[in-house]
């Protein structure tokens, strides 16, 4: 099973996407990527061989910079897009709809590595991200 592509696939349900990309997209606004990290590896395993998993991932979204105006309102709005996001994962978690990576596994949860996205500015172009890991258990 590809938990790329599943992963992927889930996140293009959350509703503040128009568009998702795979890994690579022109850093443009209002691009948004889905980048897995390679990190899908055993973090602990019980005397049954069952192993507690991490796949890690970022996503990354690109916006115009407000630097004209006086409070930069609409860097906060852009910013907080992925803080939605991170909403969205929030209640995903809670109804139990999270990705499903095969019958062998169970997905326990999701959780933001970090409290707020991170940000940089490239050329009048402002780039949030947003990391997160999903924990889950392969059963032996």
């Amino acid at each position: 099973m590809d938990k790329n592509a599943v992963v992927f696939e889930w996140l293009k349900n959350c509703p503040i996407f128009e568009r998702l990309f795979f890994n690579f997209g022109t850093a443009s606004p209002d691009l948004n990527d889905f980048i897995p990290i390679p990190t899908d590896y055993a973090v602990k395993t019980d005397i049954f061989g069952n192993e507690t998993k991490h796949y890690d991932f970022v996503v990354s979204s690109f916006r115009f910079v407000d630097d004209t105006s006086f409070e930069g309102g609409e860097n906060i709005s852009d910013m907080d897009l992925l803080s939605q996001l991170t909403e969205w994962i929030k209640e995903q978690n809670r109804e139990r709809n999270l990705p499903d990576f095969g019958a062998k596994c169970s997905v326990e949860k999701i959780i933001p590595i970090q409290n707020i996205p991170a940000s940089m500015r490239m050329q009048g172009i402002s780039k949030y991200l947003a990391q997160y890991r999903i924990i889950y258990e392969e059963m032996n």
